[in-house]
Order: C-alpha cells, then structure tokens, then sequence
C-alpha cells in the first residue's frame, strides 16, 4: 500500500476542526469513472465544500486528505460522526477491467486493515455506504456494492480478506500436512481444511477471483472453482485437481524471497536486482519472487511484494 498524505486544509470540512473517536470502517466507491485517487485534491481542497472522505484508493496509491480521527461528511447520515470513510476509485472501463478492480480491492483491504490495528477495530466493524444505509446511519447509496457485483466481489468477503490480513495471513508461509494425497471434488478431510486455509491466504496476495472459502474440510464445488483459479494463475492445468504440480505450488512462501519468513524490502530489492542481471536467483527464489504468475522475476513483482510488505496508514 503507497500512502500519500495531503491534506485539504482549504475545504470547509478539513477547517471545521472536528475530531471523532472512530468506531467504525465506511468503504465508498467514487461512481466517477476514470478520476484515479491523486485526481481528488485538486477537486477538495478549496473553500465553500464540505464533502470529503478521509482517502481515495486506487490500484496503486491511497491518497489521505484527512486525519484519521477528523470528522469527515461522507454518508449524509450518523456514520459521519462514527465511521473512517475511504472511496475506491472507478476506472474508465469499470464494468470490465478485473486486474484493475482486483488491485484497488487488494488496497482497500490494507487499509482497512491498517485502521483497524490503529484503533482497536476487527473486520466487523466495516461496512460499505450500502449497508450503512440498510443500517439506517447513512444515505441512500448502493456503493461500492454495485460496482464489485461485476466481478464476484462482495463485503463479506472483503471483511473475511481484512480478518486474513489481521491475522497475518496473506503472506504467511503455507501451513501443508506432510502427507499430500491428491484432492478432487468429493474428497473431505483434514488435507482438504489445509488446502482451503491456504487458498485463502493466497487469494489476496496473488489476486486470486474466488469468495474466501469455509475452511470445513469438505471439497465441494467452490473449493474447485478456487483451485482452478490458483491453478491458472500459477500457469498450471486449471482442472481443479489438486496433484503434486498443485501442492508444490501451494507450498511457494509467495513474497518471501530470501526465504526468512518475512515478505519485506529485501525481498523486493533481490527481485530487482535479478531484474537487471545482478543476482541470479535459485529455482526456489524465482518460485517466491513470481507474485503475478507470468513466469519470471521483473520490477511488477518487486512491486507486488512491496504492496505486501509495508502496511500501515
């Protein structure tokens, strides 16, 4: 997550000076197609407005205009003196562009996570202006609901990735039993619950396109939709069988480069410089290094693993 703070001192709202004790997480989407989040200052800060949420994230940056605890006006409603409020940003081809929702989905569940450790929140305590309108604390907006609904994305999921991200799973290494049998839709068991935990892991950190998984053991049709996901993006044959291939790829510690158990800036600085033809990593290490799957290690994945490994607002 790349955080740019700037702040709107000249609009009404950021010169009211008000401050809230955050109880809550608002996730907008801005319903302006192709305005990315640093287009927003210029928009904001200036005198006779008083209508902004704390940040605008997009597939690479958030951009803050407000304090955290500042009262901002972003629902019309309660929420306003509650809730931390940030829009995702629309692309020109919103209904469309997966890689881009994907990325800026990924963002927002950082900085939701981020926030919640700031403040002493969990993932419950995060709704979308939708359901703060179901709620009766916020007017009447179907974002970012009607937006993600194009791609499979939706808010139980979104808290299910920040409760991930919490616990420090999107880049843990994989917890694998030592026995690995092949699994296939049918199979159940304590292989199968493994499975499903690491898939869920990956799936914010390789932007893998499935719902968070019941972790119950059962191998049932949504647990072979996420395997094929896995599978293809791994550039594996997407059969939903889980072999040795699948295992083996499974047990990559994504990010994870120098293979030390952290996914930080060293890792990110030895993918750069196999990049430019100074380091020469091992079969393992260019495994660890391929976040985005296109079978090599170059500046996009360096990227990637510097999104996972500085986190915080």
């Amino acid at each position: 997550m790349n955080l740019i703070q700037t702040f709107i001192t000249k609009n009404d709202c950021y010169k009211a000076g008000r401050t809230i004790v955050p109880k809550g997480i608002m996730v907008h989407s801005t319903a302006t197609p192709g305005v990315m989040a640093k287009d927003w200052f210029s928009r904001w800060n200036k005198p006779g407005l008083e209508v902004p949420v704390h940040a605008f994230v997009d597939d690479q940056f958030v951009c803050q205009h407000l304090p955290w605890n500042h009262r901002a006006w972003h629902c019309g409603d309660a929420a306003n003196n509650t809730h931390i409020a940030f829009e995702l940003c629309e692309p020109t081809d919103w209904k469309t562009n997966r890689t881009y929702a994907l990325a800026a989905y990924r963002n927002g569940v950082e900085l939701a996570a981020a926030l919640c450790r700031k403040y002493g929140l969990n993932e419950k305590a995060i709704i979308s202006h939708a359901e703060g309108y179901r709620q009766g604390i916020a007017s009447n907006h179907g974002d970012p609901d009607h937006w993600w609904r194009y791609f499979g994305l939706t808010m139980a999921g979104f808290r299910a990735d920040v409760a991930a991200a919490l616990s420090g799973g999107q880049g843990a290494a994989p917890a694998l039993p030592e026995n690995r049998p092949q699994l296939s839709e049918g199979s159940e068991g304590a292989a199968v619950t493994a499975l499903q935990r690491r898939l869920n892991q990956l799936r914010i950190a390789l932007a893998l396109a499935f719902e968070p998984l019941a972790e119950d053991g059962i191998f049932g049709p949504r647990t072979k939709e996420a395997v094929r996901a896995f599978q293809s993006a791994r550039g594996l044959a997407a059969d939903g069988i889980v072999g040795p291939k699948t295992w083996a790829a499974l047990a990559v510690s994504y990010g994870d480069v120098d293979q030390n158990g952290k996914v930080n800036a060293a890792d990110a600085l030895r993918i750069l410089q196999s990049a430019v033809g100074k380091r020469t990593l091992s079969e393992s290490e260019r495994a660890a290094a391929d976040l985005n799957g296109d079978g090599s290690a170059n500046a996009a994945d360096a990227l990637g693993v510097l999104r996972e490994a500085v986190k915080g607002p």
